[in-house]
């Protein structure tokens, strides 16, 4: 095993249709220290088959010792006996917390796939009859748009298509509370005859030799060990594919613009931003990345300027990096703090020391009027 990967966590462990699902709570926005309340996965699952657990037990299995790496642990994805393991869930998590090690499987089996010129690349779910050289996928529901664009850009004279069985629609995998399976219009689509009823997914088969070996793990999603932050996966695979594909759709970037004349630089929204897509550089100036971007709306939310407004209308002809603010750095005249001087202030006193002052001003003008 590479030294620099590790393995997701188990969603359920006596539960058989969930063995291919894994969480990684350090990527959760629903874990320390983020805290949104992100439900996308839970949303998304058409047994509703998901729940966050969150215990303080200090019996608990994930218990460390390490305070720091117990607040990150404590909280937990459960699946219930009703997940059926269609991965809808990994589709929806817009960070990627949720893996399929089905999905990394055909990922490595695309990249050795030998196909003919013109030959189209075809998956398959189980319920369909597959031709010869169709690609099985227990369910497309499972594969978001940014997935099949990767895929299709492993095999770019390879036009993509799905095959799906006439009676999708009808299938207990599609959610009541949305339109049925709609590909994307760039991805052909083939129907054909549901070979057999929807069935739940089944736990990998291994013999006696292979799990005393340990190859059950291979069974487990799999992530690196450096990459455990929340980040816009999905935004930079549909980058990446974009600039090699370009029947692909245009790549819509997050915008994020600030009101000078109201920031008050005291730098809240960089330091909440869960996948540093707003960073402070030394001399006090704002910086956006927009591949960095989550578009959760921490950063306007947390604000006490309200100066922040998060839009998706940058195109990717735009820079990536941008810079939002510019500040230089001065020593605060009252309590000699170094602060980030804001563009709409030239007092050479820090923004703590102005409330305090103006807290100041308002209680003695109550008292005495």
């Amino acid at each position: 095993m590479n030294s620099s990967l590790t393995y997701a966590q188990a969603l359920a462990l006596t539960q058989p249709a969930a063995a291919a699902l894994g969480w990684v709570n350090s990527r959760c926005l629903q874990a320390h220290p983020y805290r949104q309340a992100c439900s996308l996965c839970l949303d998304a699952c058409p047994a509703q088959a998901l729940a966050f657990d969150e215990t303080d037990s200090q019996a608990d299995t994930f218990t460390t010792g390490d305070a720091r790496s117990d607040a990150y642990q404590s909280l937990r994805l459960l699946a219930s006996d009703a997940c059926h393991g269609c991965g809808q869930c990994v589709a929806a998590c817009p960070t990627e917390a949720l893996l399929s090690s089905e999905h990394q499987q055909l990922t490595t089996q695309l990249q050795h796939l030998e196909l003919e010129p013109e030959q189209s690349l075809a998956l398959n779910c189980h319920r369909s009859e597959a031709s010869a050289q169709s690609v099985q996928v227990h369910c497309l529901l499972s594969l978001a748009e940014d997935q099949l664009m990767a895929w299709q850009n492993l095999h770019p004279e390879n036009p993509l298509e799905l095959q799906l069985p006439k009676d999708c629609a009808q299938c207990p995998a599609q959610p009541s509370s949305r339109q049925p399976l709609s590909p994307p219009v760039w991805v052909a689509q083939h129907h054909t005859q549901a070979r057999q009823n929807y069935q739940a997914a089944a736990a990998p088969r291994l013999s006696r030799r292979q799990l005393f070996t340990g190859a059950s793990k291979a069974s487990k999603p799999s992530y690196s060990i450096e990459d455990q932050r929340p980040a816009p996966r999905r935004l930079h695979r549909h980058y990446a594919a974009r600039q090699r594909l370009t029947h692909l759709p245009d790549v819509q970037l997050p915008d994020l613009r600030l009101n000078t004349q109201a920031c008050d630089a005291q730098g809240l929204c960089s330091r909440l931003c869960p996948s540093q897509a707003l960073t402070t550089r030394d001399d006090g100036s704002l910086m956006f990345n927009r591949l960095q971007c989550l578009g959760c709306n921490q950063c306007v939310q947390a604000c006490p300027e309200q100066a922040l407004q998060l839009n998706s209308t940058a195109s990717a002809a735009e820079p990536l990096v941008v810079e939002l603010r510019a500040s230089r750095k001065e020593r605060c005249f009252d309590c000699g703090r170094e602060f980030t001087l804001a563009p709409n202030n030239s007092s050479p006193v820090c923004p703590a020391c102005r409330k305090d002052k103006a807290l100041m001003q308002g209680g003695f003008a109550s008292l005495f009027g």
